[in-house]
């Protein structure tokens, strides 16, 4: 474990002692990280349009991903396939959408800033709450909250704040009914995909 976990796991109140059975614990409700895999995916609905990537995403970390436009239309994350095709991303809303939208590039990808993905340390694009619920990281500016960014909407309303408590194996992170919350409720993360 990251010695910056274990000291952010301190700081919420955690002992050494659950943090430590956190990391040794062997649970049937770990969660579960996946890399999303575009290229991979089966696509029902493919969208197609023409448009250029201007920086890296704000949405993962990862440095395969971009930000770009088509139009007024801002996609974010789009990834690319350097394999087969550098002149062409897929942009998707999220992992359990299969309606992703193809962009052919018009100018060169820039130089990415994302660095090599770190999953013990990176924010995830998409995290499943162990309810069933679903959030996605918000780009650009929000709010805060306790002196954390509320960092991620989630499907039927609610918030997740703050960064995501790695202390155990099952991951755990602050919810909020509102977007201007009084309090925060720690949640269970069942699954996060980068």
């Amino acid at each position: 474990m990251h010695f910056n976990t274990i000291k952010r796991c301190l700081q919420y109140g955690l002992s050494a002692a659950t943090i430590l059975a956190g990391i040794t614990q062997v649970a049937t409700a770990d969660t579960q990280t996946i890399l999303f895999q575009p290229f991979a995916e089966k696509q029902t609905q493919l969208a197609k349009a023409s448009g250029e990537c201007w920086t890296s995403s704000s949405a993962t970390s990862r440095a395969d991903a971009w930000r770009c436009r088509a139009g007024n239309t801002i996609y974010d994350p789009c990834f690319v396939n350097h394999f087969v095709d550098k002149n062409k991303v897929l942009c998707a809303r999220s992992p359990w959408d299969n309606a992703l939208t193809e962009l052919t590039l018009t100018k060169p990808l820039p130089i990415p800033t994302n660095p090599k993905l770190d999953i013990s340390k990176a924010q995830p694009w998409v995290i499943q709450l162990a309810n069933g619920q679903r959030c996605t990281f918000m780009t650009g500016a929000t709010r805060s909250t306790q002196g954390m960014r509320v960092n991620y909407g989630c499907i039927g309303g609610g918030f997740l704040v703050g960064d995501p408590l790695r202390c155990k194996t099952t991951w755990e992170m602050n919810y909020a009914q509102s977007i201007d919350p009084s309090k925060l409720n720690r949640v269970k993360i069942a699954k996060a995909w980068f």
